[in-house]
């Protein structure tokens, strides 16, 4: 069951979803108890939270007046506390761009962080791989800017104990806490803790996953091999089986070394850094003790079974909902134990190509010199529009009760100026996005039906 105690009790009951897939990719999620419903169809007086993917603002949007976008702003403001999931650097430019950046250099400036509290969002997630581009002056004006703007930001700040620690809202009808961390990350862009005798470095709050790949050869055909190499006249030493340092035995063969096994083949493991693991488990059972309901996020854009493991131990740990995001499409829902895990939650607002100015390390990754605009770099990046995002449809698309997904049109083909900026989505787009959202959570064993008259998705809770 989903734990909302208001203090003490924790027994939060209805989850709604506003969900954008693929053209759009946004994932709305909303919690409340059914109690007594109010305009919006949520209950009037109990907790409700909304949850928005990837959010690439570069541009302002509160001077826009088209019905489809004020739809979706009402959404976002009909409920108590509304989260995203900001993967953008806000900043006057003061700090310095990185030698390398998680693809492209993020900013905006401090403007945008009060248009994201226009639209009603109260806190922002803000792990992830762009954390660091602009350096340790990045990461604090954006923690002090998004701040400014009355919107509550965890993720990222001036040491790992900032960065790693819960943050709350608190609204009349209960407090919510969130965690923001990110697999995906730059080395040098990990906060470091603050020591008694130095301050730490400002960064973000690391999950580190290692991944091995081991190659797998039988006994019978590592034998077969020095055999060869016998009858070659390979020096003996270059090609023979001797013990593994961890147990059992390997062949090493003209300086490749494969593991002796059951068959031929090659596996790869990821691990999770304990001390990582163990600081967000921490930071997952303190909120629980402090809030009402709480959002464990992580940035994510290489998964694997390392991710479901996770999902599941820190629901197991005191988290009521589990959202990824980071591969920029929508991935599966899988409800664990009566709780949503939200692989990828895909884009809500995509408008890297109107970003205002880049370090030279961009320009010069395409070959341009220092007469080079912006609009030529992004233009050579995407060759026109004819690769990468620009050019992907799969980008611009008590007990928890019910939970909603709600389509969202990030205008896929719409020119630059236009395209990124969400809008509810019209039917035959919803019912496409509703349905890629569908077969993707097969795997899991997760329903979701398609529901004509609302133009919504509607996820099975078993």
């Amino acid at each position: 069951m989903i734990k909302g105690k208001f203090f003490s009790s924790r027994n939060i009951a209805r989850v709604w979803i506003i969900a954008s897939v693929l053209v759009i990719c946004s994932l709305f999620l909303f919690f409340s108890q059914q109690r007594r419903f109010g305009a919006t169809g949520i209950p009037a007086d109990e907790l409700s939270i909304l949850l928005a993917g990837d959010a690439i603002i570069t541009q302002p949007w509160s001077h826009f007046e088209e019905p489809e976008f004020l739809q979706l702003i009402e959404e976002i403001r009909g409920v108590d506390v509304a989260i995203v999931n900001l993967e953008m650097l806000i900043h006057d430019f003061k700090g310095y761009g990185q030698a390398n950046s998680g693809g492209t250099y993020m900013a905006a400036r401090p403007k945008i962080a009060h248009e994201i509290a226009w639209a009603g969002f109260d806190m922002a997630a803000n792990a992830n791989n762009h954390t660091f581009d602009y350096g340790s002056i990045g990461v604090l004006e954006t923690v002090e800017n998004v701040t400014k703007a009355g919107i509550v930001i965890a993720g990222a700040g001036k040491d790992l104990q900032n960065a790693c620690a819960p943050r709350y809202f608190q609204h009349t009808n209960g407090t919510v806490a969130l965690i923001s961390a990110s697999s995906s990350f730059t080395e040098y862009g990990k906060a470091s803790h603050a020591r008694p005798d130095l301050h730490g470095r400002p960064g973000l709050n690391p999950l580190t996953v290692t991944t091995t790949t081991v190659s797998t050869i039988t006994r019978a055909a590592a034998e077969h091999l020095q055999k060869m190499a016998q009858e070659e006249g390979i020096s003996e030493s270059d090609v023979r089986i001797t013990q593994a340092r961890l147990g059992g035995e390997q062949l090493r063969f003209l300086g490749q070394i494969y593991q002796i096994g059951d068959e031929n083949g090659t596996t790869r493991t990821s691990t999770i850094d304990q001390a990582d693991l163990e600081r967000n488990l921490d930071a997952i059972r303190d909120a629980e003790e402090n809030a009402d309901l709480v959002v464990f996020s992580i940035h994510a854009h290489t998964q694997g079974q390392w991710l479901t493991d996770l999902a599941h131990q820190a629901i197991d740990d005191g988290a009521d909902v589990f959202f990824a995001h980071g591969p920029h499409q929508i991935r599966p829902i899988e409800i664990y134990k009566g709780k949503p895990i939200f692989y990828s939650m895909g884009d809500f607002v995509f408008q890297n190509e109107q970003i205002e100015l880049f370090p030279p390390e961009f320009y010069d990754t395409y070959g341009l010199g220092d007469d080079a605009t912006p609009e030529d770099a992004q233009n050579a990046r995407s060759r026109g529009g004819t690769r990468g995002f620009p050019a992907d449809r799969r980008v611009w698309e008590g007990e928890i009760t019910e939970i909603r997904l709600i389509p969202v049109d990030m205008g896929f083909g719409k020119p630059v100026p236009i395209r990124g900026r969400p809008k509810y989505a019209d039917k035959e787009l919803g019912k496409y996005i509703i349905e890629y959202a569908m077969n993707q959570s097969e795997q899991y064993g997760t329903e979701i039906e398609y529901v004509e008259s609302e133009n919504i998705g509607l996820v099975k809770i078993k």
